[in-house]
Order: structure tokens, then sequence, then C-alpha cells
């Protein structure tokens, strides 16, 4: 009798402590590992589904996925993933590593020296992944498949370690108003920086500068982009080029 009270007490007791560890207490550690899922789209076709599963603190996670076929694609850092029309190929941006991004913030970088975002061109048919550097933002055509345009980032100010600290300098007198309004004008004014045209088959770029914005047409027939030089510029002004 005594052994069977001794088991069921033990049998309890190692029921309670597994129970115990199963359920850890909930904290930041906890919360920070929780994954939400964002950017969820359907291809066109309705053959591929594509996510990203974002963690509370941490680098998300692309997910590309044809769930009748079996096929499963993942690239690291993956957000605003978009399919292409014919459903041949995902583009999205990959993000910095939040690790260097938080490194850069601390060390107190200027802006043009922060990590900056990537364009991935995911290949739906082989699973490779294309990787362009310091890209500001993609569009893809809404009708017609096999066309990216991506706008880059402006090239970092290239200041070697050999440079000497400015030299202090007395202060300067003020301008007068009107001059310093013009000088003002020019300082607010936007420079563009490198649009691309990309064709998703061949590779094959084509390439505009000083573009501060820019559209597909509905029908992805037609590219439109603004030039802006800072300086000013008699090519200022809105642009249309065929994509075919």
């Amino acid at each position: 009798m005594r052994r069977f009270v001794y088991f069921v007490v033990l049998s309890a007791f190692v029921t309670t402590v597994a129970h115990a560890q199963a359920k850890r207490p909930l904290d930041h550690s906890v919360y920070d590992g929780w994954k939400s899922i964002v950017d969820q789209r359907l291809s066109d076709d309705g053959s591929w589904i594509l996510y990203a599963l974002n963690p509370q603190d941490g680098d998300a996670e692309l997910h590309v996925r044809a769930p009748r076929r079996g096929t499963e694609y993942t690239a690291a850092r993956g957000r605003s993933a978009r399919f292409s029309d014919d459903a041949g190929w995902v583009v999205f941006l990959i993000k910095p590593e939040l690790a260097l991004t938080r490194e850069a913030r601390l060390e107190k970088k200027k802006p043009d020296q922060l990590p900056k975002d990537s364009l991935g061109i995911l290949n739906l048919g082989t699973g490779n992944i294309t990787r362009i550097a310091r890209v500001k933002s993609f569009q893809v055509p809404e009708e017609r498949g096999g066309w990216v345009a991506y706008l880059m980032e402006k090239e970092p100010a290239d200041r070697g370690g050999d440079e000497e600290p400015d030299e202090p300098r007395e202060p300067e007198e003020e301008p007068a108003a009107e001059q310093g309004d013009e000088d003002d004008k020019k300082d607010d004014k936007d420079e563009g920086t490198t649009l691309v045209l990309r064709n998703l088959a061949t590779g094959e770029e084509h390439r505009f500068e000083s573009v501060t914005e820019y559209a597909f047409s509905e029908d992805g027939d037609y590219l439109a982009y603004a030039v802006s030089y800072k300086e000013g510029n008699d090519a200022d002004g809105v642009y249309v080029v065929a994509t075919s």
C-alpha cells in the first residue's frame, strides 16, 4: 500500500514539475521571439503565396510558397515583396541586419553612412536570387510582367581617412535677404538619383540619372519619371519612355 501511495505522489510531483517547466513565465525575452505574418500576397494565377515572418525584435524572413507543387523559397530580411504579373518573379527589399543598423546609430553615423536596403529578385523557376545593393525603392507593373524599375540610393560621400579636420573659421556675415532666399531655395531643391529599368528575363538595364519620382502606367507599357538636378538644369522635367 505504501509503495502504491509513494508511486502516486511521485507521479503527481513529476507531472507538476514537467507542467511547470513547459509553461515558461512570460517576459520580454519570450515576447521578442513571437512572430507575426505581414506583407502577405497571392500571385494573379493563384499558384504562389508569399508572406514575411516578422519577429517582435529581430530580422524578418520572406517565405514564397507554391503549396500544390510543394515548393518553398526563403530570403533573409525580405520585406515589401511583389509578384510580377506573369507570376515568374518576386521582387522585394532586403533590409539591413537590425544589429548592424543599431550599431551604426549608436556610433552616430550620418544618414548616408547607415546601412541601406538592397533589392532582391527571385526567379520562381530556378529559385535563384539576384541582389542589388543600395536601393531606395522599386515598382513592378500591375498588368505586365517582365519589368522592374528601381531607384538607387545616393552614393555616400567619400571622406578619406587622411583628410584633415576643418580649420575653425571666423563667422561669416549674413547675406542679403534676397540672396539668402535664393540660396535656401537651391538647398531645399531635391536632387535625384539613378533610376534603373530592368528586364527581368534578360537582365538588360536602362539607366536614367537625377530621378526623384517614377511610376509605371497601369498596363506597364510606359514608365514616367521626374528629373531634378540640385543646381538646376534645362533637363529638369517629366519624361515618359516605352518599355518595349
